[in-house]
């Protein structure tokens, strides 16, 4: 049970706490798209590892640069 409330906890403030920084990123974006676009990338990666962290999951590389969960 806790799991599920950690998950949806993280889900819901991650929505909230993402649309202001969406905003910072398009005024970023007009000086540097391409760093803009790999930081927003970097926080969905991290917030989806915590996600899997919270379910109990995990990220196994199976080599060549693919991944399975």
């Amino acid at each position: 049970m806790i799991r599920i409330v950690m998950v949806a906890l993280t889900v819901v403030l991650f929505l909230i706490f993402s649309i202001p920084l969406l905003g910072l990123y398009q005024i970023r974006e007009k000086k540097n798209a391409g760093d803009v676009q790999l930081r927003s990338l970097r926080v969905v990666q991290r917030v989806f590892r915590l996600v899997l962290k919270f379910a109990g999951g995990y990220i196994r590389s199976t080599g060549a640069g693919t991944h399975s969960l």
